[in-house]
């Protein structure tokens, strides 16, 4: 299992466009993909759970866990 940390810089933080880019990273990859924000955690399979994570807010930190081996080309 892989953790990355990022920061949110947006002012709108993380919105619909970004959550269904990364649920269709996680389906072509093969790799599972865990968010968590403030306690919170959702699986990279529903933009409205993964929007449900944090605010708005430039300070919000989100940390991804990958899990599983990519998918050959």
């Amino acid at each position: 299992m892989q953790t990355l940390s990022y920061k949110i810089e947006a002012h709108n933080g993380l919105h619909a466009r970004p959550c269904v880019s990364i649920i269709a990273l996680s389906r072509s990859t093969g790799c599972s993909i865990l968010l968590s924000c403030n306690g919170n955690e959702a699986a990279a399979q529903n933009p409205i759970d993964l929007m449900a994570l944090g605010g708005p807010d430039a300070e919000t930190n989100y940390r991804l866990r990958l899990r599983g081996r990519m998918k050959n080309p």
